[in-house]
């Protein structure tokens, strides 16, 4: 791996894990994300994420507050971290499966939560749940984006069949994709 010379962004990221920061510092790094402190939790010995989080709440050098978890030791504790926090909490909380528990207890010791129950609380918590590195990274831009007005989104696409994957994705977030104008569509196609 090539050195990098990280940019000072307002991104923070508590990870479980010494190498999942440092791959995520990187690939976050190739998709012109920064970070303003990554943090190396291993096994949550003395402190845990919530400890981190009350801290990072306040820290006027960070705006969004990532979580990548093997285990979470108090999901109450965290849930009211959460809904007092001002700032978006994005959670990839992996040691979801049978195979993965095994693993996750040799390496940090790291009990299995159940995932179901995982997801309903974050969900009522207001945190954003990610399946991996790739969304947390997505959901990261997405948040550096200014709030929508409302509901209704315009899909313009040179494909099709990208243009229906767009509008379910859209509908099945909640938004509206109403009939754009004519006049607009011929001034689109004259381009």
């Amino acid at each position: 791996m090539n050195p990098v010379t990280f940019k000072k962004g307002k991104i923070s990221l508590i990870a479980q894990s010494g190498d999942i920061a440092t791959q995520t510092a990187y690939y976050f790094s190739e998709e012109h994300v920064d970070f303003s402190k990554i943090i190396s939790a291993g096994n949550k010995l003395h402190i845990d994420e919530n400890d981190l989080i009350e801290y990072l709440v306040t820290d006027k050098d960070t705006d969004q507050i990532h979580l990548y978890l093997e285990t979470i030791d108090d999901g109450r504790a965290l849930i009211r971290l959460a809904r007092k926090s001002k700032k978006p909490i994005v959670l990839f909380k992996s040691n979801v499966s049978r195979a993965a528990a095994e693993v996750a207890m040799s390496h940090t010791a790291a009990l299995s939560n159940d995932n179901r129950i995982v997801g309903a609380a974050m969900k009522q918590a207001g945190i954003i749940r990610v399946k991996d590195i790739h969304d947390m990274t997505v959901c990261a831009k997405a948040l550096r984006l200014p709030p929508l007005a409302g509901n209704r989104l315009a899909a313009i696409s040179l494909s099709g069949g990208f243009a229906v994957i767009m509008g379910d994705a859209c509908e099945k977030a909640g938004f509206q994709c109403p009939k754009l104008p004519d006049k607009l569509l011929k001034n689109y196609r004259k381009q």
